[in-house]
């Protein structure tokens, strides 16, 4: 009986083990998957058309996750990297006035949202998101006044003093 008890020990811890490690690694996969997911909502519409350079963005992202104002641009690089946010492979130093593209900007999102799930930054993508959008669309500046808005202001209304009084 003696070994018949340790048999069935033995082969219920190798089941409890079996039982444990098959919901971490579903868990490990649903997190990839999530992060698949946010690369398709991001939205970067607002720096479409413009040339944002990669010392614009970092100084950006520095100032928008709170880790410091004031850097130059390869300060910021170096902070930045050292979370593993970076547009494509790398930022580049000898040239941090290179325009990023759209990709790369989302490249940065996610990997800002990675840092965000890692607990290394205080904002999710989505926030940094926004928060580039909002810079970009600054930068641009307002959009320019339609005609039909220009007509309004320069015709004076009906049966105002200006039109009545000559």
């Amino acid at each position: 009986m003696d070994r018949t008890n340790r048999f069935c020990i033995g082969l219920m811890s190798i089941i409890l083990s079996i039982c444990l490690v098959t919901p971490l690694a579903g868990a490990q996969g649903k997190v990839e998957k999530g992060e698949k997911d946010l690369s398709g909502v991001i939205d970067v519409k607002g720096c479409e058309g413009m040339e944002l350079t990669q010392c614009e963005l970092a100084k950006n992202l520095i100032t928008t996750l709170k880790m410091g104002e004031d850097l130059t641009c390869e300060e910021g690089f170096v902070h930045l990297r050292a979370l593993d946010i970076a547009p494509g492979e790398d930022w580049s130093y000898e040239d941090p006035h290179k325009a990023v593209t759209l990709e790369e900007i989302k490249d940065v999102i996610m990997d800002a949202h990675q840092a965000y799930n890692e607990g290394n930054v205080p904002l999710d993508g989505f926030a940094v998101a926004e928060e580039i959008n909002r810079f970009c669309l600054d930068m641009k500046g307002p959009p320019p006044a339609s005609s039909e808005a220009e007509k309004k202001e320069i015709l004076p209304a009906p049966g105002s003093q200006k039109e009545g009084k000559k």
